[in-house]
């Protein structure tokens, strides 16, 4: 919750925005688990301004488990 907010953009865009950009791709759910995980490093994108989404180095990592609950919960 750093980095994205419910219903507004910060340093990241907003879930809303998350959810309503990867409901349109194929597979959403596994690609949003990738970034999750990856960061910008599963370069499947979209990424939003400036901000560098961390990937596995720079942060503890996520679970297939953890990236998946998130994923879906962005999602619903």
């Amino acid at each position: 919750m750093q980095c994205h907010a419910m219903d507004r953009g910060s340093i990241g865009p907003s879930f809303q925005t998350i959810k309503a950009v990867y409901q349109r791709m194929k597979n959403p759910e596994a690609s949003l688990m990738a970034v999750i995980q990856e960061g910008n490093d599963a370069n499947l994108g979209p990424h939003w301004g400036r901000a560098r989404m961390p990937n596995g180095s720079e942060r503890p990592r996520i679970s297939d488990r953890e990236a998946r609950q998130l994923a879906r919960w962005i999602l619903s």
